[in-house]
């Protein structure tokens, strides 16, 4: 993998869906972290299957910058991070193979895209005066796996439909915030803006 392309991608301490709960790490060496509580919390391994892409683009002012994109295989663990007690490794150990079926934790491939630019938490599309980022993760699939391959997707994780969590945010940055409006916000309104037809 390029050397500047994995500095980014495991630059960040964790790329965020929700900086409260979902989110994902990846470690130099091949390991890493997913997290969805309270549904997930998983180590996971992760390689480059395919040599990245780089791009040298110049985007317009209000787009992204594409930095490159790379096919990974991403395997996940039933096993708790190591950043666990051996307390909470007893009392939650359970929780990763009570939520997901057997498939899940099978080696699974991912074409990931990052870019630079001004974005948000994608949980928080829409709303203002959230904390900016400058970096983007992109997945081609959500790396909390697919529906069937939860044990129970009824309940949170139908209603929040986790398997479209496919953007990840890195590189906190406040000062964006003055750029307008984030460059991942794809909503056709936000409050307290007039909308003239």
């Amino acid at each position: 993998m390029d050397e500047a392309l994995c500095s980014i991608l495991c630059g960040e301490d964790y790329w965020h869906y929700y900086s409260g709960s979902r989110s994902i790490k990846f470690n130099s060496d091949g390991t890493g972290e997913l997290e969805l509580i309270p549904y997930i919390c998983a180590q996971l391994e992760w390689q480059s299957t395919k040599r990245p892409s780089l791009t040298n683009e110049t985007p317009r002012s209000n787009e992204p910058q594409i930095l490159g994109e790379v096919e990974l295989e991403i395997t996940l663990k039933r096993m708790l991070p190591e950043r666990f007690s051996p307390q909470e490794k007893e009392k939650w150990g359970w929780i990763n193979a009570s939520t997901l079926h057997d498939d899940a934790f099978k080696p699974k491939l991912f074409k990931v895209r990052i870019e630079r630019g001004h974005f948000m938490e994608p949980i928080y599309l829409s709303s203002q005066r959230v904390t900016r980022y400058s970096l983007l993760l992109i997945f081609d699939q959500s790396p909390f796996s697919i529906e069937s391959q939860w044990n129970h997707p009824e309940g949170g994780p139908e209603s929040n439909e986790f398997w479209n969590h496919k953007e990840f945010v890195g590189r906190k940055d406040p000062t964006l915030e003055r750029q307008g409006r984030a460059m991942n916000d794809t909503s056709p309104w936000r409050r307290n803006e007039c909308v003239v037809s």
